[in-house]
């Protein structure tokens, strides 16, 4: 499960008027941006990820929902993987054990 945050000054910057250079250059980068983002999203679900993908003050309602609707939940096997310095690390929660796991 990944846990997305999606910026609201993105989405805004691209409903902005572009009225000379500078802004075309933003909306351009803002908009390229956004559409790497939005294929690597599709991407991840594509093979199976589940994504929470949310501005902050939401976050915490999309994960409970996709956690809900996730087949690994019925199962019992939630993992989630992320980086924490030079050192990676995944929770886990099998049936019978809950721990963490370091590399």
């Amino acid at each position: 499960m990944i846990a997305s945050l999606r910026e609201h000054f993105l989405d805004a910057r691209l409903q902005k008027k572009v009225c000379d250079f500078d802004d075309a250059l933003r909306y351009s980068g803002t908009a390229a941006f956004v559409a790497q983002r939005t294929k690597l999203l599709k991407k991840l679900r594509g093979e199976g990820v589940v994504i929470a993908d949310a501005e902050p003050q939401a976050l915490h309602v999309h994960l409970v929902q996709a956690y809900l609707k996730d087949e690994t939940r019925r199962r019992g096997d939630l993992r989630l993987r992320g980086e924490c310095g030079n050192r990676s690390f995944c929770f886990f929660q099998e049936p019978a054990a809950v721990g963490i796991v370091g590399d």
